[in-house]
């Protein structure tokens, strides 16, 4: 059986994390401390949508959760990937990512922050109301007992509203990726012949520091 390939990897275990952090009772009292309402469930959310988990109350409404578990592999979290033509309508970033990211190409052409906030938007929150996020939440867990050791939580307009203060005047050119901020990165998604679209382009996030401070870290 082949292995997994990091990125792999990294989904396969936060896929686990959504499922314990649906089922560990101190996940629950902990997570309880910040609603006014009892919760009734955790629940994961199928498919592949920009939430994970539906929280419940007592009186049915819900709320809904986009957790991400551990540190990303150090590279971080892909939270998006989709054509290079489908981040904005923006022609000129379109064909800095052609460039760029899939090396085809001279152009560089200079993309303003305002183009950096819709890719923001689009690409953390989706496109379906339904299933945008109203929380984000991180958590780090024990691999070996499967049990979560660190849970923190942050509203939704909070968590874009840090990722929006750092971003960049414009959006910074590597060798092969571009910068949105120190925390936002688009690539390549690649994947070589296990991945039908190699060739799409993902947004990676990392929780730097300024961006960790925006979370209420909550006692298990």
């Amino acid at each position: 059986m082949a292995s997994l390939s990091k990125n792999a990897t990294i989904a396969k275990n936060g896929n686990k994390a959504e499922s314990i952090l649906c089922s560990q009772a101190s996940v629950r009292t902990a997570l309880q401390g910040m609603f006014p309402l009892p919760i009734k469930s955790l629940s994961l959310i199928p498919g592949r949508k920009k939430s994970d988990v539906l929280i419940t109350f007592e009186d049915g409404t819900t709320t809904r959760v986009q957790n991400k578990d551990g540190d990303g592999g150090g590279r971080g979290w892909s939270v998006d990937r989709r054509d290079a033509t489908k981040h904005t309508t923006n022609k000129a970033l379109h064909t800095l990512l052609t460039t760029v990211c899939l090396q085809t190409g001279t152009e560089k052409p200079t993309i303003p922050k305002s183009i950096s906030d819709e890719i923001l938007t689009t690409c953390i929150l989706g496109e379906d109301p339904a299933y945008q996020p109203n929380y984000f939440i991180h958590t780090r867990s024990n691999k070996e007992t499967g049990e979560i050791t660190h849970l923190s939580i942050c509203e939704t307009g909070a968590f874009l509203t840090a990722l929006r203060e750092e971003l960049y005047p414009s959006i910074v050119p590597k060798k092969t990726c571009v910068h949105l901020s120190p925390s936002l990165y688009l690539q390549r998604k690649g994947g070589g012949e296990a991945d039908h679209n190699p060739d799409q382009i993902q947004l990676k996030l990392k929780l730097e520091e300024a961006i960790r401070r925006s979370f209420t870290e909550l006692s298990l």
